[in-house]
């Protein structure tokens, strides 16, 4: 299994009732974990934050995770993401895989239960440039916005 077949593994959990999993919305619809976890979708903005976090936490500027980000206008922020193997200096798995659910939980509210509406956080990166979202390996929260961008959406009520 690679990195983010794992990230996507946590974060689809079907060993869990239904009313317990997370459910994400983006602009009025659901889009499902493996769009949200794809290579397309939130993993560049993910790996910077992993990446940001891991240099902060281990207090390093030689923090080497293999994350690249290569443009792609088909992807959600207009980049695909992409981890090298865990060889050469390159971090191991343990260690990204922690960092990439750890930045899922606080950016994108994976593993609350419930409905997540992720449109707050799209807004937010989409407008910004891709040189300043490749900044972020450096910048400090308060810098960015305050957290967490995502908002828990209440069910509705039967009537």
């Amino acid at each position: 299994m690679n990195l983010m077949e794992a990230l996507l593994a946590t974060a689809e959990q079907d060993d869990i009732p239904e009313d317990q999993r997370t459910t994400y919305w983006l602009d009025g619809g659901i889009i499902y974990p493996d769009e949200v976890f794809s290579a397309q979708g939130f993993l560049p903005l993910l790996g910077r934050m992993a990446e940001r976090k891991l240099t902060r936490t281990l207090t390093s500027t030689e923090i080497n995770c293999g994350f690249s980000y290569i443009p792609d206008r088909a992807g959600i922020f207009g980049e695909c993401f992409m981890a090298a193997a865990p060889t050469g200096g390159v971090l191991e798995d343990g260690l990204r895989l922690a960092a990439l659910s750890e930045a899922a939980r606080d950016v994108l509210g994976m593993g609350k239960p419930g409905i997540i509406d992720i449109t707050p956080v799209f807004e937010f990166f989409r407008a910004m440039p891709r040189e300043q979202r490749g900044g972020l390996t450096q910048a400090e929260d308060k810098e960015l916005k305050q957290w967490p961008l995502y908002q828990q959406m209440q069910p509705k009520q039967a009537a």
